[in-house]
């Protein structure tokens, strides 16, 4: 792991919890989300999980990115993903964007473009 990448998990793990309020709508998001999950609807799913990475939310972008992993190879349209995944980690927790890039890389080499997932 690269020394910046052990950085940021170290920094990003000093802040302070954070509770949602029930009322917030990211909650009522995270809920569906796990719902359609559960439920098998994964081309639904991964969409809130991508909302919820958009969130600034370090939980919940942890959670989303974990979950985008998991539907790994479920969907079509992985380049794409990839693409948005890769846009957006920047803005990510630390964690959650180790999990992102990670995901890139695995899509990126699975379509044989193994310079892009070392990029």
């Amino acid at each position: 792991m690269k020394l910046v990448n052990l950085l940021g998990l170290v920094l990003g793990c000093a802040h302070t919890v954070q509770p949602l309020a029930a009322g917030d709508p990211r909650v009522a998001l995270l809920h569906e989300a796990m719902s359609l999950h559960d439920g098998a609807r994964y081309r639904e799913a991964r969409e809130k999980w991508l909302s919820l990475l958009e969130s600034g939310q370090p939980a919940l972008t942890i959670v989303a990115a974990e979950k985008i992993v998991a539907l790994d190879g479920e969907l079509g349209g992985d380049l794409a993903l990839a693409a948005r995944l890769r846009a957006l980690a920047a803005r990510l927790h630390p964690e959650a964007r180790l999990a992102v890039l990670e995901q890139v890389a695995r899509i990126l080499r699975r379509g044989g473009d193994e310079a892009g997932a070392r990029a």
